[in-house]
């Protein structure tokens, strides 16, 4: 995704007071902050930035800064990282600060609530999509045949969050509408990118995936066709079966039978 040797941390400065560090240093690597509560003043070069709850401010390797103290109860979240020399993010400004929209928001509270409950590696996959999300506004492209490959590699990426939701969420029967929500996307938009990309619907790859697994199931584990149907979360095994041999061309008994002789 062209973004490499991630450090995500979720700061309090109430309680981490002691270890922020206000003498002004630089870093080899791109970093940037999102204030989630409280304020925070940065001193980047001659500049300084002040942030409030919602302010993002990004910054480019070598650019010399600190935060400057403060008594507020501010709470942050920062992000380093480097990017690959094939990264789709192009050239990127040096010193950039925004306010985050309704969606990053939200992404950014989410990810508070999973590091809360432990983070893990659930947490460092969204803090990477998270990541990407808001990157993407800060970098821009000198050629025009530039814009048609950072475009494309969007659209790869937000596939893949798709793909990986989906994968994730099998068993809970995924909704279109919950797939774009997870993508910080409209219906719409996701369809077009994943119809692009993978040549079929959204919905005939859920069904196709719904389809994978449920064969897994039913070849690999020793479940009964009662207790499978209930961890797909079908409404009832009637259904299940119907479901199964409409596209998979047998029932799930006579599958089951096939694969285990």
């Amino acid at each position: 995704m062209g973004v490499k040797n991630c450090c995500f941390k979720l700061i309090d400065l109430k309680g981490d007071r002691s270890r922020i560090t206000h003498k002004e240093h630089y870093h080899t690597c791109f970093e940037f902050h999102a204030i989630l509560s409280g304020e925070q003043n940065y001193r980047l070069g001659d500049a300084e930035y002040r942030l409030k709850k919602g302010d993002i401010l990004f910054f480019s390797p070598t650019i010399r800064h600190c935060a400057v103290p403060s008594d507020c109860d501010t709470i942050r979240f920062s992000a380093m990282f480097e990017l690959t020399p094939d990264s789709p993010l192009g050239s990127v400004e040096s010193i950039a600060q925004r306010k985050a929209d309704e969606g990053f928001w939200g992404a950014l509270n989410a990810l508070r609530e999973m590091h809360a409950h432990g983070g893990g590696p659930l947490y460092e996959a969204y803090a990477m999509s998270v990541l990407l999300l808001l990157l993407h506004p800060f970098s821009f492209q000198k050629e025009v045949h530039a814009a048609s490959d950072t475009e494309q590699n969007e659209s790869d990426w937000r596939v893949a969050m798709a793909r990986q939701y989906i994968a994730d969420n099998i068993e809970l029967h995924p909704t279109i509408d919950e797939v774009a929500t997870y993508c910080y996307l409209g219906t719409k938009q996701l369809t077009r990118l994943f119809q692009c990309a993978e040549g079929m619907t959204l919905n005939t790859y859920i069904r196709e995936q719904k389809i994978a697994h449920l064969r897994k199931l039913l070849a690999e584990s020793e479940l009964s066709l009662g207790e499978i149907s209930e961890r797909m979360h079908f409404s009832s095994e009637y259904y299940f079966n119907t479901y199964f041999k409409t596209y998979a061309g047998m029932t799930p008994g006579e599958y089951r039978k096939m694969m285990k002789g």
